[in-house]
């Protein structure tokens, strides 16, 4: 993927479109509505990567607690769009706007088998302040792995 790439604010649909094509998410929110019920917020900051007159990527997320950090939820890129940058320029839009906005700080949960998740959050200069176990312990690759980056 050679063509530039533009981040823009969207719609819960539009972002909703590009996570169904995700083939990570197949066990997440089937329908708009369940999507949705996470984005009543006012605070909601919805982004999706475009390239080539289509929609590639999306970015995700909403204060979730009140006290200064913003929670970004959920993101990915399209499988044939991977390694072109897109998750990064999403993820330092998603940060420019959250810093204008007042937040201080923004975390994120990634699941231990999304090892390039993790690598970008790693390079970007988000830090591991935590981990959620999963329902079987003795599966390390579902293990839900906090990280915050100061803002």
């Amino acid at each position: 993927m050679t063509e530039s790439i533009t981040i823009e604010e969207c719609s819960p649909a539009r972002a909703f479109a590009v996570y169904r094509v995700i083939p990570e998410f197949e066990a997440g929110p089937q329908e708009l509505t369940e999507f949705e019920r996470r984005l009543t917020d006012p605070s909601a900051l919805l982004l999706v990567a475009r390239s080539a007159d289509r929609d590639v990527g999306f970015k995700i997320g909403y204060d979730r607690y009140g006290d200064g950090s913003f929670y970004s939820w959920l993101g990915a890129v399209r499988p044939d769009c991977r390694g072109a940058r897109v998750a990064q320029r999403l993820l330092e839009t998603q940060e420019g706007i959250v810093r204008t906005r007042g937040y201080r700080s923004i975390y994120v949960k990634t699941r231990n088998r999304f090892t390039g998740m993790r690598a970008l959050l790693a390079k970007a200069g988000y830090r591991v302040v935590g981990v959620d176990l999963p329902r079987d312990v003795h599966d390390l690759d579902e293990l839900r792995i906090v990280h915050v980056k100061s803002l």
